[in-house]
């Protein structure tokens, strides 16, 4: 993903990976302007799917970034122990620093990315995310960033479920 964050006219760079890996590089001078730091919230991270940009929620007049986070893949396929739930993340897009962050409702970990569409007054974002697994059943959600932003999906929308496979591909609005 890719926004401007120095002001220079030339977007950073924005990539997520495996092992809590999240980082902004410079887009003129390939340096690390911020990476994740996993000791924040002293939970366990695991991996950052796709970050999607949303509107300034932390008032440091920078796009903030909403970004899914979970699946330990450390543990083999259809393996059900030590599956921690994801979370919805929300990061200041300026320094990384986590603003909000929500687990999946159904207590399972997660491996879409986000998919988020401004309301139509411009001041919310409605938001589908999914939970489970490639064996793990899970649940295709809709939710908005205010929800996300006070921590609490539970009352998120349940669109549809599975009890063999969970909800890996991004959707589209």
């Amino acid at each position: 993903s890719l926004m401007d964050i120095t002001g220079d006219q030339v977007p950073e760079i924005f990539i997520g990976g495996r092992s809590a890996q999240l980082k902004a590089i410079n887009g003129k001078t390939g340096e690390v302007i911020w990476n994740f730091d996993r000791s924040q919230g002293g939970i366990k991270w695991f991996n950052f799917y796709n970050p999607q940009f949303v509107a300034d929620q932390d008032g440091d007049g920078t796009k903030d970034i909403l970004v899914s986070n979970g699946g330990n893949v450390m543990i083999a396929s259809g393996e059900s122990k030590g599956r921690l739930p994801g979370n919805l993340v929300v990061l200041s897009g300026g320094t990384g620093k986590r603003l909000a962050r929500a687990a999946m409702p159904d207590g399972k970990e997660t491996y879409m990315s986000v998919a988020a569409l401004p309301t139509a007054n411009g001041k919310d974002y409605k938001v589908i995310f999914g939970s489970g697994g490639e064996t793990i059943g899970g649940h295709l959600y809709a939710t908005t960033l205010s929800q996300i932003m006070k921590g609490d999906l539970s009352n998120a929308k349940k669109l549809d479920q599975s009890p063999d496979k969970g909800y890996i591909a991004p959707a589209v609005w």
